[in-house]
């Protein structure tokens, strides 16, 4: 199974925009620079283990969810329009 990096990078974007954080609020929470944060967000870069289990963390979310290998949340996110 291929992660699409780029549809991880929605969904981060997704959960950032939903909690109205910037990307470098989010950035502090998962220990990485706002730029970092950007290029997880359009797909350029794989979120790491470490800063996806503290996104998870903070906000309740399962890892499957974000990486796409589960359909269902028990939070949904929303699509980004």
């Amino acid at each position: 199974m291929t992660i699409d990096r780029k549809e991880v990078g929605n969904r981060l974007k997704a959960i950032r925009m939903l909690h109205g954080m910037t990307q470098a609020e989010i950035g502090k929470i998962a220990s990485v620079t706002p730029q970092q944060w950007s290029r997880y967000e359009v797909g350029m870069d794989t979120i790491g283990a470490e800063a996806l289990t503290l996104v998870c963390s903070r906000f309740g979310l399962s890892a499957d969810v974000i990486l796409g290998l589960r359909a269902r949340s028990r939070k949904p996110i929303p699509p980004i329009e």
